[in-house]
C-alpha cells in the first residue's frame, strides 16, 4: 500500500514539474514576442544601440573638395562655427523681428505639434503672430524663410558654382525651423535631396542610419512622405525589428554649427531651446562635382538666388501619382490587371523591362495598388477612375501614394539584386577568362516575358 502511494506521489510530482515547465516556456515565449527581453524596448530611439561618432572640421572646404570628399561618397560632416557667418547668427532676435514691418504681412506655415506626426494640415499665419506666441504654445514654423530675411543668411560657400546657382531647380528650396524647442522629428530621409542644415539658435541632436547600409531593413512604413511610423520616444522592437541591431552616428548641433546630410541618409532630429535653423536642399545628382567656381563672388547672401518651394515639394507626390496613372491608361479606355502589370514591368520607374524576380511583397502591394485605383470595383481601372481619384479625400490619396512608392522601392530593390548578379557573373567571366576558359561566356539574360504570369 505504501508503495502504491508513493508510485501516485511520484507521478503527480512528474506531471507538476512539466506542467511548470510549460507554463515558464509559455512565459519565456510571450515575453520574446511582447518585447520585454530585448534590450531597448519601448525605449527613445538608438538608446541602446551602437552609436558612431560623425566627423568634424573647423571651415568648409572648396567647392571641388567638399563634393569630392563628403557629397559624392555620401559621407555626413558637421562643420563647426560656420552659421557664425551669416548675420542671422547676431541679428535673429524676437525683437529684430518684431521690428520688421513685413513680419506683419508674410504668412508663414506651422506644425501645430512640436513631436512630428505628418499626419495634419499646416496652419497658415503671420510670421509677427507666431513670434508672438511660440514660446507659449506647441507650435514650430516649418516655412520657406521669408523673402525679407533671407538677406541675413549665407549661401553655403560650396554651394558658389555657377552649375549650382544658375542651373534650374539645381537650388530646391531654403526652409527655416523655428520653435521654442522640445520638437522631435519623424525617422525619415530626404529623397532626391542634399542637405545642408546651419543652426542660429539652441541645440540639435541628431541620429544617422547609413541608407545604403540599412535601407533594407529601415522601415519606411509611409513611402510616400518617406518617413516611418515608429515612435522616436517607445521604439517597438516587436513592430519595428529592423531597428534592432541598426548602428547609428549621432552628432550634437551648437548655435553656429552646419551639419551635411547625405541623400537619404535616415535621420531623426530633437531641438532644445530657442531653437533656430535654415537648411538648405539642392538637387541629388549621381557623381557631380561643380567646375564652374572659379571667379565667383564669396559671401552671396540667399536673396541673391532662385530656389523652388517647399510646396511644390509636398505637393510632387500626389502630381507624379496621377501623371503616372494617365499615363498607364494612354489610349485605352480601360485596362485590366493584367494589363497593369504588363505596363509596370516595362515602365522605367519601375521594372524598366528588366526580368525581376517578383517577391510576395511586390504582387501584395501591386494588388493594394490596383484595388486602391479601381475605385468602382469592376476589377479594371478606367478614366473614370482616375477622375474619381482626382476629387477623393486625403485619407485615399495617401493611402494610394503609399502603396505606389511602395511599389517603385520594392522593385528598386529588386533592380538593385539583379544588377548585383549581373556584377557576379561579369566576375566569374572575368576570372574564368583569365585562366583560359575562352570558351565560357557571360550569361545573357533573355528580354522574353511570360504574357501569362499572375501576380
Amino acid at each position: 500500500m505504501r508503495s502504491f502511494s508513493w508510485l501516485l506521489f511520484t507521478i503527480f510530482s512528474l506531471l507538476l514539474s512539466c506542467l511548470l515547465l510549460v507554463r515558464t516556456s509559455e512565459t519565456d515565449g510571450a515575453e520574446t514576442q511582447d518585447g520585454a527581453s530585448i534590450l531597448g524596448h519601448l525605449e527613445p530611439l538608438g538608446s541602446r544601440n551602437i552609436k558612431h561618432s560623425l566627423e568634424v572640421i573647423q571651415n568648409f572646404p572648396d567647392p571641388k573638395t567638399f563634393f569630392e570628399t563628403y557629397v559624392v561618397p555620401g559621407r555626413p560632416v558637421l562643420i563647426q562655427n560656420a552659421a557664425k557667418l551669416s548675420t542671422a547668427f547676431h541679428k535673429w532676435s524676437d525683437e529684430y523681428f518684431l521690428s520688421r514691418p513685413e513680419a506683419n504681412e508674410v504668412k508663414i506655415q506651422v506644425e501645430q505639434r512640436k513631436k512630428e506626426e505628418r499626419t495634419g494640415p499646416y496652419a497658415e499665419i503671420p510670421f509677427s503672430e507666431f513670434v508672438k506666441s511660440y514660446k507659449e504654445k506647441d507650435v514650430y514654423m516649418v516655412s520657406s524663410v521669408p523673402e525679407f530675411m533671407k538677406s541675413d543668411v549665407l549661401l553655403p560657400s560650396p554651394l558658389l558654382c555657377r552649375d549650382i546657382t544658375e542651373t534650374s531647380d539645381m537650388l530646391t528650396d531654403a526652409v527655416m525651423w523655428f520653435s521654442s524647442g522640445g520638437t522631435k522629428s519623424v525617422l525619415h530621409f530626404d529623397d532626391g535631396l542634399e542637405n545642408i542644415n546651419c543652426l542660429f539658435a539652441g541645440t540639435k541632436e541628431l541620429l544617422f542610419i547609413d541608407y545604403h547600409k540599412y535601407k533594407h531593413v529601415v522601415p519606411i512604413d509611409f513611402p510616400e512622405g518617406r518617413y516611418s511610423g515608429v515612435d522616436v520616444d517607445r521604439v517597438d522592437f516587436v513592430k519595428y525589428p529592423g531597428l534592432i541591431n541598426v548602428e547609428y552616428y549621432n552628432v550634437t548641433l551648437k548655435a553656429g554649427d552646419c551639419l551635411y546630410i547625405p541623400h537619404r541618409w535616415f535621420h531623426q532630429v530633437r531641438s532644445y531651446n530657442r531653437n533656430i535653423a535654415v537648411n538648405l536642399w539642392w538637387k541629388y545628382t549621381p557623381n557631380f562635382v561643380p567646375e564652374d567656381c572659379d571667379g565667383m563672388e564669396q559671401n552671396q547672401t540667399l536673396d541673391k538666388f532662385t530656389f523652388t518651394t517647399v510646396e511644390k515639394l509636398i505637393d510632387q507626390p500626389e502630381e507624379t501619382l496621377m501623371n503616372h496613372l494617365e499615363h498607364f491608361l494612354g489610349k485605352s479606355v480601360q485596362i485590366s490587371f493584367k494589363t497593369f502589370v504588363q505596363k509596370i514591368r516595362k515602365d522605367p520607374y519601375f521594372g524598366n523591362n528588366n526580368v525581376l524576380t517578383w517577391t510576395e511583397d511586390m504582387k501584395s502591394t501591386t494588388k493594394k495598388l490596383f484595388k486602391l485605383m479601381d475605385t468602382d470595383e469592376d476589377k479594371s481601372f478606367s478614366w473614370a477612375d482616375l477622375e474619381e481619384l482626382e476629387k477623393a479625400d486625403d485619407e485615399t490619396i495617401r493611402a494610394l501614394t503609399n502603396e505606389y512608392f511602395r511599389l517603385g522601392d520594392l522593385m528598386e530593390r529588386a533592380q538593385e539584386k539583379l544588377q548585383e548578379n549581373d556584377e557576379l557573373n561579369e566576375e566569374d567571366y572575368e576570372d574564368g577568362a583569365g585562366d583560359g576558359d575562352y570558351d565560357i561566356h557571360p550569361v545573357k539574360r533573355s528580354g522574353k516575358r511570360n504574357s501569362k504570369e499572375e501576380l
